[in-house]
């Protein structure tokens, strides 16, 4: 799966080095990681990996600042991570356990490109007797 490509790359060439040197903090360019990676129109893709609760625990890091265009989803969107974060939770198997509250929020910014959820609910109702586009 990409996002987890994406996830995976990110803390392997950012994360990890920045640790290494004992960085507090450590800056992700949603550019720079769609162009080393070599990806095609996936933008929104990167963006959305690194904006994820689920890169945050994985790399056990803390997003502070996101910085750029305000849609949020561009080459210059720049993504400030707080290094030192302690362990994530771990069940006895060693995964990590997701609360309910890890996704509070989750759907947020995607229902604000729409105008807000009831929009996006009105139209994809229109979809159920007309073919309608969910995209903003």
């Amino acid at each position: 799966m990409l996002s987890q490509r994406i996830r995976q790359y990110a803390n392997e060439d950012y994360v990890a080095p920045a640790r290494k040197r004992g960085a507090k903090t450590v800056s992700i360019n949603a550019g720079e990681v769609h162009r080393r990676m070599g990806l095609f129109n996936s933008v929104p893709s990167v963006c959305q990996a690194l904006r994820s609760k689920l890169f945050e625990q994985q790399s056990r890091v803390e997003l502070v600042e996101v910085s750029g265009p305000p849609s949020g989803v561009s080459t210059k969107t720049e993504f400030v991570f707080r290094v030192s974060v302690p362990e994530a939770r771990t069940s006895a198997k060693g995964r990590q356990k997701a609360s309910l509250s890890d996704f509070f929020g989750s759907g947020k910014d995607y229902f604000k490109a729409y105008g807000g959820a009831e929009k996006f609910l009105k139209r994809a109702r229109e979809g159920w007797t007309k073919k309608v586009s969910l995209r903003p």
